[in-house]
């Protein structure tokens, strides 16, 4: 009994950092999707992660004699509502907004920079949160080790753009961590499944309901080129399921009852997301890693792992 008790924490920590690996991958359609603008980018990815989330929770209820319950109270009905509107649509939509402004490195050193520190705030005065002076430590090298994954990007951060744009990453990195903050909430009387349902499912609806009041204010028309869906249906489906539904699902399942997972630390673990658009950025984009972003991944591997296995005492 004591083994298992022991297992089952690191279960929601690799599932955490499994998020960071895929959330990576985002960067990589950068390009392949600069038709869309970035409204219509976030209606893709939460359409395609609530058809996902309905999938998932007809065949657990068909397949697998499912018995959590599906209909939510009105408290928890507020609360998916912010969950899925303020905090998924908006990191989405902040989030792609930032990546047309500025560089990659740039936007994902800021969203992780602001997600883990709104987390550790929230989680200090909001749910007695409480870190030790090692956790701290672990916390200060990861963080280090990620601006050096990205030094040459913010030395040569010299724009207007580059300003907006870490305002826009800013602003997705505020609305992660209070994502985590929610959904660490949500999860202690809701199942992960159930919650990503509903969160996608709001998603969807302020998605829309964001894109037609654009359309009917600032007179932007909200069509599309059917030939550039048809051509692009690959890289949607790819952002929507791998990049968006499977890092929410595992994010959600890591932070669930099931384990006693920091919201702040799962946050800071996220940041492995930092080496995976590296290491995605060398292998497909032809970018080279330097000897200082080696090492500085290192740094970032090598203190997440200490801050997993301190966690998991």
């Amino acid at each position: 009994m004591k083994t298992t008790i022991q297992s089952k924490p690191l279960w929601g920590y690799i599932a955490i950092v499994a998020t960071g690996v895929l959330l990576g991958f985002i960067p990589l359609f950068k390009d392949s999707l600069n038709n869309f603008s970035p409204l219509w980018i976030v209606l893709f990815r939460t359409s395609v992660a609530f058809i996902s989330s309905a999938i998932t929770l007809l065949v657990l209820y068909g397949a697998f004699n499912y018995t959590e319950r599906f209909m939510p109270t009105k408290k928890e009905l507020m609360l998916y509502a912010i969950y899925g509107v303020v905090c998924l649509t908006a990191v989405s939509y902040f989030y792609i907004k930032s990546l047309t402004l500025t560089t990659v490195a740039i936007s994902i050193i800021t969203v992780f920079t602001t997600m883990p520190l709104t987390a550790l705030v929230i989680g200090i005065f909001l749910q007695s949160e409480s870190y030790t002076k090692s956790e701290l430590l672990y916390i200060f090298f990861i963080v280090f080790g990620c601006l050096m994954v990205n030094t040459q990007s913010l030395i040569s951060f010299d724009s207007s753009a580059d300003i907006l744009g870490m305002v826009y990453a800013a602003l997705a990195g505020f609305s992660y961590g209070l994502y985590s903050s929610v959904g660490k909430k949500l999860g202690q009387t809701s199942d992960y499944p159930v919650m990503l349902f509903w969160q996608f499912a709001f998603a969807v609806i302020s998605s829309v309901i964001l894109l037609l009041y654009v359309d009917l204010t600032q007179s932007i028309t909200i069509s599309i080129d059917m030939k550039d869906l048809t051509a692009n249906i690959c890289p949607i489906f790819f952002i929507g399921f791998v990049s968006t539904f499977m890092p929410y699902f595992l994010y959600s399942f890591g932070l669930s009852k099931r384990f006693n997972v920091n919201t702040s630390i799962a946050s800071i673990l996220v940041l492995i997301e930092v080496i995976s658009a590296t290491i995605v950025a060398f292998v497909f984009l032809d970018e080279k890693i330097t000897i200082l972003q080696g090492f500085g991944m290192m740094i970032v591997v090598i203190f997440s792992t200490k801050l997993v296995f301190h966690n998991n005492k």
